[in-house]
């Protein structure tokens, strides 16, 4: 009996030193984003992080240096996250290393342009009147039915044929306030993709030019940027959540290089054969755009030259790992409105998550299943690229 205890106690241990430093780095990194980029109180935001199945964080410290904008978690005394806001690129888990502020972005509008942008002006009306028979299905995604499970529903915002015709907002929360979007942000990753193969400086349908890749015999050089915006690059990757060990908790939270993680990943099955829902195949997506530009501030400049100034986006921001690459997977962060700004800038009708665009005549989606003409695609990814003219009274993007 005594063998049997002490291998579950060793068991154990193992696992608790493996899952650690995840949760540890995991509440430094979502408590920094929220207070320096959501701009939230940090006693709401500790309240959330220590509620319900995240009770257990409850026992890691925190501290929050706002002269170093940086938030410290500590637990178990030994195992210690930090993550650091950088302006224009969101926080970022340092790993103990220095995060490179040389290369900042400052927020806000910069009128410089890179690339081919011609930008036209478009009307997305947000001023319409609010919508009564609305107003009880608001109500329902707001109540909390059940205290001990709370749903904390923070935004609505439901667009109807380019007008705004409800919208409400949690206590604590604004129209103005950024909020985290996670798996949303593949679709702006590939938004982005497309603008350059427009430009000519990428290519769906060749094999990506990714060095770790080009060995002889290395059957990852047949992956093509079309694979990985489709998600059938055949990379093994697991996307589960069930467990705080998977891949994908792992190059998130785990890894100071998310996409040097996934890019590390064998194949399963050849390239086009199978589709799986995979994150890293979007940061892979990220290294690949930052191989297009000459240096990093060009980089990290690009989502807002090419795609936020023209939506209005101006609180957007991707955040990067401690490589200085864009977790475009996951960690953007973006007020309530421009997700249906975005959506109707797309393509005026309901599109999947991880959408791209070829000049060919149709859109590439991660999911195979549609094809949506060029037609409805006019007013991204370079071709009629737009900002609108909006009548708002308050600035809800």
């Amino acid at each position: 009996m005594s063998v049997v205890l002490l291998s579950a106690l060793a068991a154990a241990g193992v696992y608790l030193a493996r899952v650690a430093p995840i949760v540890v780095a995991y509440k430094a990194k979502m408590l920094c984003s929220e207070v320096f980029v959501g701009r939230r109180e940090p006693r709401a935001v500790l309240a959330d992080l220590e509620a319900d199945d995240l009770a257990p964080l409850r026992y890691i410290a925190t501290s929050i240096d706002s002269a170093t904008q940086s938030v410290t978690a500590t637990g178990l005394s030994v195992v210690t996250r930090r993550a650091v806001h950088q302006n224009g690129r969101g926080c970022t888990i340092s790993f103990g290393a220095d995060v490179p502020r040389e290369l900042q972005t400052p927020s806000g509008h910069d009128s410089s342009r890179t690339i081919d942008e011609s930008p036209e002006d478009a009307e997305l009306l947000l001023d319409a009147p609010p919508n009564p028979a609305l107003e009880g299905v608001i109500d329902r995604a707001f109540a909390e039915p059940d205290p001990q499970r709370l749903r904390r529903t923070r935004a609505i915002v439901v667009v109807h044929k380019g007008h705004v015709v409800a919208e409400r907002y949690a206590t604590g929360f604004t129209a103005t306030t950024p909020v985290l979007g996670w798996s949303m942000a593949k679709s702006v990753m590939n938004a982005l993709v497309g603008i350059l193969v427009k430009n000519g400086r990428l290519s769906l349908d060749r094999p990506v030019a990714i060095p770790e890749w080009q060995g002889t015999g290395d059957p990852r050089r047949e992956i093509t940027l079309d694979h990985l915006l489709r998600m059938s690059s055949g990379l093994r990757f697991d996307e589960g959540m069930t467990s705080p060990l998977t891949d994908v908790t792992y190059m998130l939270l785990d890894t100071g290089d998310a996409s040097g993680f996934a890019m590390a990943k064998a194949l399963d099955v050849a390239p086009g054969v199978r589709w799986q829902y995979s994150s890293g195949t979007t940061n892979i997506i990220a290294r690949v755009l930052r191989n297009v530009f000459n240096d990093d501030r060009a980089y990290y400049a690009f989502p807002r030259r090419a795609l936020f100034d023209r939506l209005g986006m101006t609180n957007a921001v991707i955040e990067t790992d401690a490589a200085g690459t864009f977790i475009g997977s996951s960690f953007m962060y973006a007020t309530p409105a421009t997700g249906p700004a975005l959506a109707c800038c797309i393509c005026r009708m309901e599109c999947g998550k991880a959408i791209a665009f070829s000049p060919k005549g149709g859109s590439r989606t991660a999911d195979h299943r549609h094809r949506i003409p060029m037609a409805a695609m006019e007013r991204i990814s370079g071709w009629k690229v737009t900002r609108f003219r909006r009548r708002v009274t308050k600035d809800n993007l």
